[in-house]
């Protein structure tokens, strides 16, 4: 039985067209799956994917591989292509490359057509394009914590801060309280001899949280800028008005007009992708707008 590495689905980098390139034991398959829309009455992924792997199985046989070789690389090609998953629509492309040793699937932004191809190495010519496709990061923020999306198109994936750099609030002020934060202490009741501590800070309840909360992004801010100044890309917020207008106020890293929602959305049976983030964004691009990424 040939050995076969799970796959998933990934957002393609430049190390992964490397590696690609690498591979020199054949057959290696390539296979390019175009975006699916209802209401263009066009096939579904699934569907094209089906009608390939028959071209697939008669070219293997006609180049005489072995019959055993044929099905290990077929077999789970043959189950994804069954995926729920690709009976759906999508805007979003799909490339698929297959060999004895392993199985990798890359969402695709810039557009491709339905295309199969079969050889001693895997063809990448066709989607190095997808390597100079716009990205921008998505900054999610609560008062309780922020997370940072890298986006391509209509994936993203979770990238960490900097080490050192705060998370969530409650690490935020693990790390170092804020000087304005003072602990008072006064007597309690008339007599001097009682002196048992009443905390009280020097501003409201909320006057603080917001103090606490502004130093806290402020800390996510210099990590956004270390991490990301080398480059530029555009950074967007995702979250309620009052959390990014405050974010906004205090960053030094350029904000990106437009906003970013968390959109629920459940795949498969009832599973939530655990890697994954739905946004819907609107976003300043010069590419269209309204994007929406898993």
């Amino acid at each position: 039985m040939i050995e076969t590495k799970s796959s998933t689905v990934e957002s393609l980098q430049a190390q992964n067209l490397h590696e690609l390139s690498q591979r020199s034991s054949g057959p290696c398959i390539t296979i390019l799956l175009p975006p699916f829309r209802p209401a263009e009455h066009s096939k579904s992924k699934g569907a094209v994917l089906k009608i390939l792997l028959q071209d697939a199985l008669r070219q293997l046989t006609a180049n005489r591989v072995s019959e055993p070789v044929v099905r290990d690389l077929v077999t789970p090609l043959e189950q994804l292509a069954g995926d729920p998953e690709l009976a759906g629509g999508s805007s979003s492309c799909r490339a698929i490359f297959r060999s004895p040793e392993a199985l990798h699937q890359f969402e695709l932004v810039e557009p491709v057509t339905a295309a199969l191809m079969i050889g001693g190495c895997f063809q990448i010519r066709p989607i190095l394009r997808e390597l100079v496709a716009p990205h921008y990061y998505v900054l999610e923020l609560t008062k309780k914590r922020v997370e940072l999306v890298r986006a391509t198109g209509v994936r993203g994936e979770p990238v960490e801060l900097p080490q050192g750099i705060p998370v969530t609030l409650e690490a935020a002020l693990s790390f170092k309280p804020p000087d304005h934060d003072l602990e008072n202490r006064a007597a309690a009741g008339s007599g001097s001899g009682a002196m048992h501590g009443i905390r009280f800070g020097t501003g409201s309840a909320r006057e603080n949280e917001h103090t606490y909360l502004a130093d806290f992004y402020k800390a996510v801010d210099r990590g956004i800028h270390e991490l990301l100044h080398a480059a530029r890309p555009p950074l967007v917020l995702a979250g309620v008005q009052e959390d990014t207008a405050l974010y906004r106020s205090i960053a030094a890293y350029p904000i990106f007009g437009g906003k970013c929602t968390r959109k629920p959305r459940w795949v498969g049976a009832g599973k939530w992708p655990a890697a994954a983030s739905v946004y819907d964004c609107s976003v300043g691009f010069d590419r269209p707008s309204r994007r929406q990424f898993d």
